[in-house]
């Protein structure tokens, strides 16, 4: 089948969604003959993992560990200090994020079943999708639709939650962050959390974590996770049990006002920046009941 430019456009397969979930299948799908469509917002392929998650903080981590190495070399008799220039690693981490964008360019660029469109969908029947892209509306008609539209950041209604930074002020291209600061709270005691406190506490910020429940990680195994928290840098202070009533501007940063432990300890503690990291939702497109999909 081929793809058709004008009126309803005949498809075999309309991916909502870019990532992950949607472009190994697409290119599967396309390599056994099929015609493919991704409508992906960002327009590129990559969704999350590349653009703000997986891949850029990786590109951090591994500076962190050679960083963490570095501070051990006085006992083997290679005493020396050694700065960390945080607007370089960025530009290590840009230079991963970039190559790794051009490689998947190239890829879609050989395989000639499969289009990538920037825009958003909205499905209409089981059948029928329509693309809101920049210079108007589409309509798809495509035997096989595969929604793989991912997750979102979650950032909750707090007092004062505008002035926190997200995953994707770290890692995203050209983040919104690219000097060091001296400490760090991060409000989520998740993985996203953790392994943001454990990188930039290499790089030499102070970073606190808040977490609303007993310990972190909190749906993974208990035992695994007490070790780790053992393994920890001592300087990675972890504090459970909390509820955060307000992040306030202060001067030269923010003020975490919160609850601590069973009987509420009213505390307030000072940072440079702040961080948001409580976890993601999924991204449900419009028109989802169209398929017959039910959300809960």
């Amino acid at each position: 089948m081929e793809l058709e430019i004008k009126g309803t456009q005949e498809v075999d397969v309309l991916m909502a969604g870019a990532g992950g979930g949607a472009y190994p299948a697409a290119f599967r799908l396309a390599r056994a003959g099929m015609t493919v469509v991704m409508v992906d917002p960002k327009g590129v392929m990559s969704g999350n993992c590349l653009a703000e998650g997986c891949v850029p903080s990786k590109a951090v981590r591994e500076v962190a560990h050679e960083r963490a190495r570095q501070l051990r070399f006085g006992k083997y008799g290679l005493p020396g200090s050694f700065g960390v220039d945080y607007g370089k690693v960025v530009a290590h981490k840009d230079r991963v994020q970039r190559m790794r964008y051009d490689q998947h360019a190239v890829e879609l660029s050989r395989e000639p079943n499969i289009r990538l469109v920037k825009g958003r969908v909205r499905f209409f029947d089981a059948h029928t999708v329509i693309v809101e892209g920049e210079k108007g509306e589409d309509r798809y008609r495509a035997r096989f639709i595969l929604v793989a539209t991912g997750s979102d950041i979650v950032v909750p209604p707090v007092p004062g939650a505008e002035h926190c930074l997200t995953s994707r002020d770290l890692f995203a291209l050209s983040p919104t962050l690219t000097t060091l600061p001296t400490s760090l709270g991060i409000i989520g005691g998740g993985y996203i959390g953790l392994e943001t406190a454990t990188m930039l506490g290499a790089l030499g910020c102070r970073t606190t974590l808040f977490e609303q429940g007993p310990r972190v990680l909190s749906g993974m195994d208990g035992e695994m996770v007490g070790e780790l928290v053992s393994l920890l840098d001592p300087s990675i202070e972890i504090l459970t049990e909390v509820h955060v009533r307000e992040i306030r501007k202060a001067e030269g940063g923010y003020d975490v006002l919160f609850r601590h432990g069973s009987e509420g300890e009213s505390r307030t503690l000072f940072f440079g920046q702040v961080m948001m990291a409580t976890g993601q939702r999924p991204v449900i497109p419009e028109g989802l009941a169209a398929l017959g999909v039910e959300v809960s």
